[in-house]
């Protein structure tokens, strides 16, 4: 394959991020790999690394019983071992020709009819890991040096294309902060799915930060709200069992308008619609039309809620 050849699956893989429901995403990228990287069978699977919880797998010619069969031996595989020493971020089982394999990796392999496997392992931020396996059922058809590094290359597009198209299904959960950084995490604080430009203003805020848990807590009465942590903005959304966060620089305000900025300062300062008209020049109509939007954005449905959020002391 040329690199001009990859980088047209590239291409694809970010353009019908926007078109492909996105949990239907990962799915259809592994699927679409097959006319750059033809395999047999394959397995995509995140990990949140630091609690070793599996929370997503993707299939291609294999059961679903695979992944918890495929847990009992991986440490045996060979490929796996390789990859999980951090010693490749793309293997090959030909690299292991002539080697003495341990016979519980060889029974789930030979009872699926698996002659060749390739692994790639990308390392994402927040401590996931996406774990791909490729797979090929001919004995003379090994994955060679060039598909090895094809395999390296596309997976490291899938992942960050995949987390694109779930961030852009979440957009409306979270609006109007659909374009700020986000992540995915647990009631522990543990990423399940991050930008890279989540974990820098993290980072840049807090600098012990550990790459792996939140470094703060969010609060019940947090939830569907703006609130401040060490100069970042921050808007969390329950998605299940799980919560979307959003993250920004700026104060509290940088998501308005300026006129809307300008109304919700005269309403902190105790004016009423009506004078705020007057001083603006404006309709009383129009004011309270600000005011809601205003509201909206910063999570609060009350002048009581603006007040305490604003002014929190």
């Amino acid at each position: 394959m040329t690199d001009v050849t990859t980088d047209s699956l590239i291409e694809s893989l970010y353009a019908n991020s926007l078109t492909v429901p996105a949990a239907e995403y990962r799915d259809w990228a592994l699927q679409h790999l097959r006319a750059w990287l033809p395999f047999d069978a394959a397995q995509w699977r995140r990990i949140n690394s630091p609690a070793q919880r599996v929370f997503g797998v993707s299939y291609s010619g294999l059961p679903p019983s695979f992944s918890s069969a495929f847990d009992r031996v991986r440490h045996v595989d060979p490929v796996y071992q390789k990859l999980d020493r951090g010693e490749a971020a793309a293997v090959a089982s030909s690299e292991f020709d002539g080697l003495e394999f341990n016979p519980a990796w060889a029974r789930l392999y030979s009872a699926h009819g698996v002659q060749h496997s390739a692994g790639v392992f990308v390392r994402a931020p927040g401590g996931v890991l996406h774990e791909f396996m490729f797979f090929r059922f001919a004995e003379d058809s090994p994955f060679t040096e060039d598909e090895v590094a094809i395999a390296e290359r596309a997976c490291r597009h899938m992942s960050a294309a995949a987390s694109h198209a779930y961030f852009l299904l979440r957009a409306e959960l979270s609006a109007p902060y659909a374009r700020r950084p986000a992540a995915l995490i647990d009631a522990r604080g543990l990423f399940y799915d991050v930008q890279p430009a989540f974990v820098q203003l993290l980072r840049t805020a807090e600098p012990e930060f550990d790459g792996e848990t939140l470094p703060f807590d969010i609060e019940t009465n947090q939830y569907e709200r703006v609130f401040s942590w060490k100069g970042l903005s921050v808007y969390a959304q329950p998605v299940d069992d799980l919560t979307v966060l959003r993250l920004w620089e700026g104060d509290l305000l940088a998501a308005l308008t300026q006129r809307e900025r300008e109304i919700i300062t005269l309403v902190c300062e105790g004016h009423t619609q009506k004078s705020i008209a007057v001083q603006l020049d404006i309709s009383a109509s129009t004011v309270a039309t600000h005011i809601y939007a205003a509201y909206g954005k910063l999570g609060v449905a009350t002048k009581t809620e603006l007040l305490k959020l604003l002014s929190p002391s």
